[in-house]
């Protein structure tokens, strides 16, 4: 479990995906013997966010359920809070926006009367829920509802620092990073920079700086700052080459090709990362 989370931390993908089968199978054969380990719904978890970068909705659909089973089965709080979460974000995906915002509220809520984690890990989970909840809602064109969602992620947030959950960490610096991904969402440029400048990156993962940096270049690509937006898809590629590869990194680098003015090295920049062939 802990040799998936730091792939996945560090953006390693590809590693990431050939390991998961073996570490799978010794989690459960681990559960055979009738206990089942926190560890099996967190691997199915580290599948689903596996497949959400790889753009494989199946796969996702399908480790979010095991992911929830196995939680279920292990009487494990958080680990259940990380699996619903991947739910809504399979919902997400498909453009069910309000069945994913009910998922992630509706999992939030049930974890505020839980009491088999301690109430600093809780808070973590129900706002990185929440956060959840609130891009979603700004993906679904509900812009009040994202910041009331966010809101209460903030308050979840200080109520902690940066905790655990069953997968990653949460706290008010989470909350930053989400808050830039709404505004850009709801197509607020200048607001999603401004928002990105006040975010603490030392010690942030690699994973989580490039996803910053995402939303950095896409607000800067709906400004029509294409220079500001190669700096960025820049960005994303030094923090973690793998998330460089992806087909949203893809797409800007192609409305940057197609720009009036060309940039140099984006061409280079696009066959180097897959958007075009070598």
């Amino acid at each position: 479990m802990a040799q998936a989370r730091e792939a996945l931390h560090a953006g390693a993908y590809r590693q990431l995906a050939a390991a998961l089968p073996q570490q799978l199978a010794i989690a459960e054969a681990l559960a055979q013997g009738g206990e089942v380990p926190q560890g099996l719904s967190t691997l199915y978890a580290v599948a689903a966010r596996v497949a959400i970068k790889t753009g494989d909705d199946r796969l996702l659909g399908v480790a979010a359920d095991r992911a929830v089973q196995a939680a279920r089965d292990g009487g494990h709080a958080l680990a259940l809070a990380e699996a619903y979460r991947m739910v809504s974000s399979g919902y997400r995906r498909a453009g069910r926006y309000d069945r994913a915002v009910e998922v992630a509220v509706r999992a939030a809520g049930e974890l505020a009367s839980d009491r088999s984690a301690p109430p600093s890990a809780r808070a973590s989970a129900q706002g990185q829920l929440l956060a959840t909840a609130a891009y979603t809602a700004a993906k679904g064109e509900d812009g009040q509802g994202a910041r009331d969602l966010l809101a209460q992620a903030a308050a979840s947030a200080n109520r902690t620092t940066e905790e655990r959950t069953s997968l990653d960490w949460f706290g008010p610096r989470q909350v930053a990073l989400h808050e830039v991904s709404v505004l850009q969402v709801l197509g607020d440029p200048p607001g999603a920079i401004t928002a990105a400048r006040r975010v603490e990156t030392p010690g942030m993962p690699p994973e989580r700086a490039a996803r910053l940096g995402l939303d950095v270049a896409r607000a800067f690509a709906d400004w029509g700052r294409p220079e500001n937006c190669y700096k960025a898809l820049l960005a994303v590629e030094r923090a973690a080459p793998q998330e460089a590869r992806r087909s949203s990194v893809h797409s800007l680098t192609k409305r940057l090709l197609h720009h009036e003015h060309r940039l140099d090295g984006v061409r280079d920049f696009a066959r180097r990362t897959g958007a075009v062939a070598s």
